[in-house]
């Protein structure tokens, strides 16, 4: 959800410095997204994973152990 209200506080912010919609979209729509921040992926184990810890360290250790 944060990402969501981190889009929405750019779009206002975007919208109020004058660009358009249709310009503000199709720079959001082609973000390729931050890696860690709720990634998720299938364990060596064949379980699955999803991480939300984009800040730290921890995110690579995880995907190679798990």
């Amino acid at each position: 959800m944060f990402s969501v209200y981190n889009a929405l506080s750019t779009i206002g912010s975007l919208l109020s410095l004058g660009f358009g919609l249709v310009e503000i979209k199709d720079v959001l729509v082609n973000q390729p997204g931050i890696t860690g921040r709720f990634q998720t992926f299938t364990s060596s184990k064949g379980f699955g994973v999803a991480v939300d810890y984009a800040h730290t360290p921890y995110f690579k250790y995880c995907k190679k152990f798990c």
